[in-house]
């Protein structure tokens, strides 16, 4: 057997292993490492910090090859998809999927327990990758194609074909970093377990992504890529570029963007929220909850164009035309979040799953690296324990003897038996409220109204008036029988309407050549009929985790928005259907309501 190839220009110089594609590369690494040097994450490359300067030139300089050098490449796969019919998938993609690492998202919801609700919504974070790697190559193509048929030098449509491969592999493994049940895990189950951690799925992704490619020898020198590069501006697109801090940032510098700027809006839009991550979920969480959209969005990729915007920047713009199929597409994410992800059957399964897993994290241990046990909450800083961390983590919490998780086991079998939390009520939020949320923080707001709203569920408890409707004859009101919620529902933007940062282009007139650059535009002028008066929606919802605290705890809300300036009264009855005229608490008109 030949001996494998013991540098990258090697490599890249071999007629006899390379593909046309890296035929096209015949690069060296020291000049792709001097022109990425300015955009490079400050404090890694790869698994090296870029401040050891020794370090970090060794690795990029004498990199390792990988132990499958000689294997077979992967060939480009066809998938057939039941949002976009057939889609090819690139080899290098191919290479990814076929790991437990990519696999593991075949066994993570896409939309977590949404399925308890809407039967049809049991769909994974796998197809929904596949799905985004698929639009962001079309849409990269689709501009690359309309580049060459560009007369004149145009810098800004250069893309080559490593360009459009990070484009799809960022598409692919940006989820890789989610956890069970999706954002139950990352959104709460996390802060609940550690208040003091900060972590994302996207920091995840990026861990997982070092991890598949180590753990399997995956070497990306093989379809074409240069790793030292091309992996850190991969996960500069599935992080996303904080807009507007760090886009301003580098707008102002010259070498701000080694990449076309546009690129990096791909996969995650800080800029206007709209990406082809929304658009594939868009349309296969409609798809699958069974909710009702405009199919507009292959219109919208194919009339995209890179042009010239009012402030000098170079983006992807779309024909202002479209200006309402976009609106209805953020549109989409509001009823969403309003219809399925918020449903408050779908809300009080979740807190039930929270509590559950908050109970079993200190047994349920997941083998991690070398042999060692790790909690689920560990499971972030451990690739190999994540990777082994799914939905069927219930299965383990069922399955295992230790009487430490039969509180975790009532609360998994009360969610089989439909016997959730209850919702005792929702508010809209007063402006008070809105300012001690921004104040405090909404967790800590939250846990200071749980604890208010129990204090006056006790009150109403040891009120004599009440004693005749006691059942059982002695009720116990903790502070964790209460949940608070403040639920936000927004189109992409919170109060700001999202097709306001979305740059438009005219059709040019018949027989020019050039467009005039590309603006945003006055939404509330070029469809008013259309836009809503707000853009979002604010409430407080409360439930009550049992049975025989909900006629308590509707009543200490109700009467605790009563007291609160501004407050309207929770929906699910007036406060004169559970008080009398001298404010004394009477449920005998409440029956239809409990």
């Amino acid at each position: 057997m030949a001996s494998a190839p013991n540098s990258i220009t090697s490599y890249f110089s071999s007629d006899t292993t390379a593909s046309s594609a890296q035929k096209r590369l015949r690069i060296s690494v020291s000049d792709e490492i001097s022109h990425a040097s300015s955009y490079m994450t400050p404090n890694r490359i790869g698994n090296v910090r870029c401040d050891d300067a020794s370090a970090q030139m060794e690795s990029v300089t004498t990199p390792a090859v990988s132990r499958n050098l000689l294997e077979p490449v992967k060939e480009s796969k066809i998938f057939q998809d039941v949002i976009y019919g057939r889609i090819e998938i690139p080899g290098a993609a191919i290479a990814l999927i076929d790991t437990p690492q990519f696999q593991r998202l075949r066994y993570l919801k896409q939309l977590g327990l949404c399925y308890r609700v809407y039967p049809d919504a049991c769909h994974n974070r796998f197809e929904h990758s596949l799905g985004v790697c698929h639009l962001a190559g079309k849409q990269v193509e689709m501009i690359r194609n309309k580049g060459r048929h560009v007369q004149s030098h145009a810098p800004h449509l250069e893309v080559s074909d490593r360009d459009l491969l990070c484009v799809q592999l960022a598409g692919l493994c940006h989820d890789l970093g989610h956890g069970p049940f999706s954002h139950v895990y990352d959104n709460e189950f996390i802060p609940r377990v550690d208040p003091k951690k900060s972590w994302t799925h996207e920091e995840g992704s990026e861990m997982m992504l070092d991890h598949l490619l180590e753990s399997n020898n995956i070497d990306l020198r093989r379809y074409g890529l240069v790793p030292e590069v091309d992996i850190p501006f991969i996960k500069e697109l599935i992080q996303g570029i904080n807009f507007p801090s760090e886009a301003d940032r580098r707008d102002a510098s010259l070498t701000g963007w080694p990449r076309p700027r546009w690129l990096y809006f791909i996969v995650n839009n800080s800029e206007s929220g709209l990406d082809v991550d929304k658009l594939d979920y868009y349309q296969r969480d409609c798809y699958f909850s069974g909710i009702s959209m405009r199919s507009v969005y292959s219109n919208l990729i194919d009339s995209a164009e890179v042009m010239e915007c009012t402030d000098s920047q170079y983006r992807l713009c779309f024909p202002d035309k479209y200006a309402e199929d976009i609106y209805h597409a953020f549109r989409t994410r509001y009823d969403l979040h309003h219809k399925v992800y918020q449903h408050p059957a779908v809300k009080a399964m979740e807190y039930m799953l929270i509590d559950a897993l908050v109970e079993a994290n200190d047994t349920i241990k997941i083998r991690g690296t070398d042999g060692r046990l790790v909690s689920m909450s560990d499971c972030t800083h451990d690739p190999v324990a994540f990777t082994r961390l799914n939905d069927s983590v219930l299965d383990l919490i069922w399955n295992c003897p230790s009487p430490k998780l039969d509180r975790a086991r009532e609360i998994l079998l009360a969610m089989d038996r439909r016997e959730l939390y209850h919702s005792v009520g929702r508010t809209q939020l007063p402006p008070s409220i809105e300012s001690n949320i921004k104040r405090q923080g909404k967790k800590e707001y939250a846990k200071e109204l749980q604890r208010e709203l129990a204090e006056i569920g006790r009150e109403i408890i040891s009120d004599p008036s009440f004693e005749h409707y006691r059942n059982p004859p002695t009720l116990i009101l903790n502070d964790d029988d209460v949940v608070v919620e403040f639920m936000i529902v927004h189109h992409g933007l919170k109060e700001k309407n999202p097709v306001d940062r979305v740059f438009f282009y005219k059709k040019k007139a018949r027989g020019s050549s050039h467009f005039d650059k590309a603006s945003r535009i006055r939404s509330d002028e070029k469809i008013p009929s259309t836009l809503p008066r707000e853009f979002m929606s604010r409430y407080m919802r409360v439930f009550c985790k049992k049975p025989e605290l909900r006629k308590i705890l509707t009543l200490a809300f109700q009467r605790w928005a009563a007291d609160e300036d501004g407050c309207a009264s929770p929906i699910g009855g007036s406060q004169s259907q559970f008080e009398n005229s001298q404010g004394r608490p009477t449920f005998e008109n409440s029956q239809s309501l409990f």
